[in-house]
């Protein structure tokens, strides 16, 4: 399924921003590759995710639409958290942008959490049954 292998390219994306910060100060050439792989990885996610899996499941199962709404928030989060991170010049910025990864690195897994629980939830009970 797409939609999984682009929801699994998330947390990928967020390991080589973080690989990439530990050289930045010297090469900073890597992290600026790494933050716009994370942006393009969001965005496909985004886009092929809201169009599909949460349209079906909000039609199809609308008590969990409380559930893709909290996704389609976390995608809006995603996106202002990696807007925040920049290429450091000091070490003092480099220690913010690790903290910054690390809390998107967070929100990516908790995001990816929830939406396989909305995704079983959805199947198990009400797309796949055919209700």
């Amino acid at each position: 399924n797409d939609d999984l292998h682009t929801r699994s390219a998330l947390s990928p994306a967020v390991d080589r921003l973080r690989v990439a910060s530990r050289s930045a100060l010297e090469d900073p050439g890597p992290m600026v590759s790494a933050i716009a792989e994370m942006r393009e990885a969001i965005d496909r996610h985004v886009e092929e995710v809201e169009e599909s899996f949460l349209r079906v499941v909000e039609r199809s199962a609308p008590r969990l639409i409380h559930r893709t709404l909290q996704l389609r928030e976390e995608h809006d989060e995603m996106r202002r958290l990696l807007t925040q991170i920049r290429v450091p010049g000091s070490e003092e910025e480099l220690t913010r942008a690790r903290r910054q990864i690390d809390v998107l690195a967070r929100l990516v897994e908790r995001h990816r959490d929830r939406g396989a629980d909305v995704m079983f939830q959805a199947y198990n009970t009400d797309l796949g049954s055919g209700d």
